[in-house]
């Protein structure tokens, strides 16, 4: 099933988006073996262009493979962030004392 490269490009950028752990080319290459290892590299240059400067996210080469990330300008607030996610729960001491 041939694809648009549009559609080409949304699938691929929904893989990135699902899976835990860099996608490798090769694998994409191989789900989209009726597009080909060019249309796949041009489509990952595209989503590069669209995830610029002015997105929360960039694609990076990682571990032999892409991924999604956040741009490191973000680092700071994401920090600050995900400490507060873990503020309102209960430590084990807690939680045992409210046990007895």
């Amino acid at each position: 099933m041939t694809m648009t490269p549009e559609e080409l490009r949304a699938t691929i950028e929904a893989i990135l988006f699902v899976a835990g752990e860099p996608v490798t080319l090769e694998s994409l290459t191989e789900t989209f073996s009726d597009e080909g290892s060019e249309a796949v590299l041009a489509q990952l240059e595209e989503i590069r262009k669209k995830f610029g400067e002015e997105s929360g996210f960039v694609l990076e080469s990682a571990g032999g493979g892409y991924r999604f990330a956040t741009r490191p300008v973000f680092d700071p607030v994401l920090r600050k962030f995900f400490s507060r996610q873990g503020e309102h729960r209960l430590s084990i001491a807690a939680l045992e004392t409210m046990a007895i």
